[in-house]
């Protein structure tokens, strides 16, 4: 996927992805290449339309990302999710959920929330986030570690 201050676009044409509130590149912090996306905190967010492209279904997946927050944000900080209430098959990444705790990682699954609450939010640096489903199990990954599951 490639970014521009306007947009983004998918380069295999398979999904697209749509900036919402004044989401939009930053070449002051950035993991790869010349820039990343930034989101200032308040209504910013991608958004991908519906597609079967993105149904998880029953199988093994795994969704990651590298994540740079630099503070806590107040209301629902989730760093991805494909829900609007908690129903079978939501999942999201939540850090610091306003209902939880605010200094951990909080997993959405199927109407339990929270799943997984585990691993320590680390600021002004660059984590890697992983969210793996095998057989029944999720398991969420800090930097590669396991800090939780869930079935």
């Amino acid at each position: 996927m490639n970014g521009t201050g306007a947009g983004f676009y998918d380069s295999a044409m398979i999904n697209d992805v749509q900036t919402v509130g004044d989401a939009k590149i930053s070449t002051s912090i950035k993991k790869y290449g010349n820039a990343s996306v930034y989101f200032d905190g308040t209504g910013d967010y991608l958004k991908t339309l519906t597609s079967p492209n993105l149904q998880l279904g029953t199988g093994d997946f795994t969704i990651e990302c590298w994540s740079y927050l630099t503070s806590r944000v107040n209301g629902y900080p989730a760093i991805f999710s494909n829900y609007n209430s908690f129903t079978t098959g939501a999942l999201a990444l939540f850090a610091g959920h306003g209902s939880s705790t605010t200094t951990q990682y909080q997993i959405a699954l199927s109407g339990s929330f929270p799943a997984i609450n585990a691993g320590t939010i680390s600021y002004n640096t660059w984590v890697h986030l992983a969210v793996v489903r095998s057989g029944s199990t999720v398991t969420l990954y800090v930097n590669g570690t396991s800090v939780g599951t869930a079935t």
